[in-house]
């Protein structure tokens, strides 16, 4: 007696502990529909923010192709502690041509002296055999490329949202139709019972109809765990912590396309396709990137110093010199590496050709495959729309029989069947015509 107690006050301190925090799961549940599944798998996608990140790199990398036409500037500073027969080497850096000549300092032979200096260079590429040009030109185009891979990224996040919230509602509506025939399955069982009392049905029968019960039953817990496991899969991809209530129906929208239209649009709107002419952009400013790197190019350096014993000392009075040169320079030979790039690159620029024409096809295929489900899901959903109404009005008919005992029990469990598929096929056929409209519009690149 004890025990008992003891399990009763246990039970109940449980319950005081987990009500709560299921009636507070259950009020903070967040209501998700297509609209709000797209907002935040557009809010939340890892795939979304990366390639944001990727249009930053390539928006850096334009600012460093503008500045190969720039001129450099460098301020150097410098001080050295030295004697009578020291030179002086002023800051220069690699990318000048000149060779300046140091400027000896005001000391006294064999003494050590101070010497302060500073000094300004400025480099400026005067003629590049359109390296520059190509260089920002390759620049641009990659800028491009990348914004059409985030086009690209929204487009395919707001079709994998609303694919996965579409098979949420599906399985919803499939785990209610299997509940659905558990019912009937049970009502069938008791109409069963009910005969077989009255002399009408046998102990066979009750058997069977018990059997079917329990097959019903088990049908339904199979497809309420494809419904956790489709609104599981729905949350990981939103990124969601928190419960869903999955809101709305399958919408049917009478639309029309044809494979003109969606075949233009495709052409015109769709990232990867504009990814295409870029992609092949890029590989011809390669190539003429490369072929450039052989040819002579002149630059124009300009060199100023100063510098003094005395830091403190008037600055009119410091030793001061400048230099103005104009620098032609050729690499003449590069033990075949300008060669081997310009080979490299023309042999990329043809596959990235044969690619792109093997892609379009594959973008063919895509639109007339969605075309072609469009068309089939559009004309399946009338017919199956047609087919619950009969299949519910031989339901009606088919009980009235057989609790007259006018009809056996299989024949019963056909109409039972065929209601259940009716209604099935018809939920599914919503499904196949909301994703082809969803494909559709991916396919055009029309999400966006």
């Amino acid at each position: 007696m004890r025990i008992c107690q003891l399990k009763q006050i246990s039970i109940k301190k449980i319950a005081i502990v987990f009500f709560p925090l299921f009636l507070y799961s259950f009020s903070f549940a967040k209501n998700l529909n297509e609209e709000t599944a797209t907002i935040l798998a557009l809010q939340n996608s890892r795939e979304l923010k990366i390639a944001e990140q990727e249009l930053e790199v390539a928006k850096g990398a334009r600012y460093e192709a503008v500045s190969t036409a720039l001129p450099q500037i460098y301020i150097g500073l410098s001080y050295s502690r030295i004697n009578s027969a020291s030179v002086i080497s002023p800051f220069i850096p690699e990318e000048s041509f000149l060779i300046p000549i140091g400027v000896p300092s005001e000391t006294k032979s064999n003494k050590l002296s101070n010497n302060y200096g500073g000094q300004v260079l400025v480099l400026q590429p005067l003629f590049t055999w359109g390296q520059i040009k190509f260089t920002n030109v390759l620049a641009k185009q990659n800028y491009l490329f990348t914004k059409e891979k985030l086009s690209q990224a929204k487009n395919d996040c707001i079709f994998k949202a609303k694919e996965n919230f579409y098979k949420t509602l599906l399985a919803i509506k499939l785990s209610l139709i299997a509940d659905e025939s558990y019912d009937l399955s049970q009502k069938r069982l008791e109409m069963t019972k009910n005969l077989f009392n009255e002399g009408k049905a046998s102990k066979y029968d009750v058997s069977r109809a018990e059997v079917v019960v329990a097959n019903a039953r088990t049908l339904a817990l199979k497809a309420e765990n494809i419904f956790e496991v489709s609104k599981e899969t729905l949350k990981s991809f939103l990124d969601l912590k928190e419960d869903i209530v999955i809101e709305g129906e399958f919408n049917f929208q009478d639309l029309d396309f044809s494979i003109d239209e969606i075949w233009e649009k495709m052409v015109y709107a769709r990232p990867e396709i504009k990814q295409m002419g870029y992609r092949e952009n890029i590989a011809k400013s390669l190539l003429s990137i490369n072929k450039t790197n052989s040819k002579p190019k002149i630059n124009c350096d300009y060199y100023y110093t100063s510098d003094a014993p005395d830091l403190y000392r008037d600055f009119n009075s410091w030793n001061k010199s400048w230099i103005l040169g104009v620098s032609l320079y050729w690499h003449v030979f590069d033990g075949l590496l300008s060669y081997g790039k310009i080979k490299k690159a023309d042999a990329q620029l043809e596959q990235v050709r044969n690619t792109n024409k093997a892609n379009l096809e594959v973008f063919k295929l895509e639109a007339i495959s969605a075309y072609l489900n469009f068309n089939q899901a559009k004309k399946s959903i009338s017919v199956e729309k047609e087919n619950v109404i009969l299949a519910n009005e031989n339901l009606k008919i088919a009980h009235k029989r057989y609790s007259m005992g006018l009809m056996s029990s299989i024949e019963l469990q056909d109409v039972q069947f065929a209601f259940s598929q009716a209604k099935t096929n018809y939920q599914q056929a919503l499904y196949d015509y909301n994703i082809a409209i969803a494909t559709i519009l991916k396919v055009m690149g029309s999400n966006n």
